[in-house]
């Protein structure tokens, strides 16, 4: 940890040296004073810091204890939020509102939402101000310790991530359920209980397609 906060101490000063300046950390939002909604739906979350520049505005990060690296190769933020749809996987078994194109046109589709959900609390509290958005990665090695701005994180793709959130909001008030996401991480508590799959261990004959 002590060499971890060394690499980063280097990299706070010198964005504090380009003008940005911390105004808020552990930031709560979804209640209280901070209300935020998507289709009459509390949605509640824990911005890990808030900074704002005099020229260029605002901009959230949530910081992680991972290593960016990835076969080798570094892992944007964006693709932790939006993967390629395989080849041998068909767009269509995937919900509309799940799907999304990278800036070539390439099909993929939505895997996680956190940055993006941010960013729309967060215009909601600021009207009108430019906000930016990313990780802040505290990797094991000197290189993985970095900030990783959303760079392409335009309205289109926020507009995008919004239509996710309805779709799965919609999904949970209709009780619909399934199909499963088969790729159940170790600490999921319920691994042992849909093995091998999900589609061969419960019976989905009552459920909702």
């Amino acid at each position: 940890a002590r060499q971890r906060l060394a690499h980063w101490a280097q990299i706070e000063a010198s964005e504090r040296a380009l003008g940005w300046e911390i105004i808020e950390v552990e930031t709560p939002f979804g209640k209280d004073e901070w209300v935020f909604k998507i289709d009459g739906m509390p949605v509640t979350g824990r911005i890990d810091r808030i900074e704002r520049h005099r020229q260029q505005g605002l901009r959230v990060f949530d910081f992680k204890t991972i290593s960016p690296m990835e076969d080798g190769r570094l892992k944007t933020v964006d693709r932790y939020h939006r993967v390629n749809v395989k080849r041998t996987e068909d767009p269509a078994s995937f919900p509309d509102w799940a799907l999304c194109q990278d800036d070539n046109g390439k099909a993929l589709h939505w895997v996680d939402l956190q940055i993006p959900l941010y960013c729309l609390a967060m215009a909601e509290r600021f009207p009108g101000e430019a906000i930016s958005a990313g990780y802040v990665t505290l990797g094991k090695t000197e290189a993985e310790v970095r900030i990783d701005l959303w760079s392409s994180l335009d309205e289109a793709t926020i507009t995008s991530a919004r239509t996710c959130a309805q779709g799965v909001i919609a999904a949970i008030r209709n009780s619909v359920f399934w199909p499963p996401n088969e790729k159940m991480p170790d600490w999921d508590d319920f691994r042992e209980l849909l093995s091998p799959t999900a589609d061969e261990a419960v019976d989905v004959s009552g459920f909702k397609h």
